[in-house]
């Protein structure tokens, strides 16, 4: 998988993610990096033990991830709610 290196926050959600499949023991290998300064490009590696795929272990990772974001907007939105009451 490759990814645009500008794109600052899908850098940050790329690392974010590495760090989730690192979480499923299905995954052996997972990190990325950028081939040379001057190629605008991120390479994400994921290598399992073929027990499921690399692309179904980031869909996992990602479903995860959208879970805890949503769960911190969640939290987010009930203690602004829970001020504005103040």
């Amino acid at each position: 998988m490759r990814a645009n290196e500008r794109e600052r926050a899908l850098t940050r959600m790329i690392s974010r993610a590495r760090r989730e499949l690192h979480k499923n023991p299905d995954v052996v290998f997972a990190g990325y990096k950028n081939p040379h300064p001057t190629d605008h490009r991120i390479v994400l590696k994921v290598h399992t033990n073929g027990n499921t795929t690399p692309v179904q272990a980031l869909r996992e990772a990602v479903t995860n991830l959208r879970a805890e974001v949503s769960d911190i907007a969640q939290q987010f939105a009930d203690e602004i709610n829970a001020l504005r009451r103040e």
